[in-house]
């Protein structure tokens, strides 16, 4: 939908299905489909290369963690999340 190059951008998706109810899937994977395509659309400007890694694992406790890695251009200095520096590389447990 980003009109993305593969020759330009890798998405690395986990290989192994998880299986979710689907009140758990849908809020899932838009929090999913939100953190890859922000990453697409800012960690790679003008025509820099690179890759988007998607992380998905049941934890211990039952709770799905999904995760969102890029090694693109990062977050600009000022930027500051909760009184810490903010991570480059989001996870959210659902």
């Amino acid at each position: 939908s980003h009109g993305l190059d593969p020759s330009r951008v890798r998405v690395l998706a986990p290989p192994d299905p998880l299986t979710l109810r689907l009140d758990m899937a849908v809020p899932c994977g838009l929090v999913l489909q939100e953190l890859v395509s922000n990453a697409v659309k800012h960690a790679f400007p003008g025509g820099r290369g690179g890759s988007v890694e998607v992380g998905v694992r049941r934890r211990e406790d039952g709770r799905v963690e999904l995760s969102v890695h890029d090694d693109g251009v990062g977050l600009p200095e000022d930027v500051v999340r909760e009184g810490r520096e903010a991570s480059a590389s989001p996870s959210w447990t659902c």
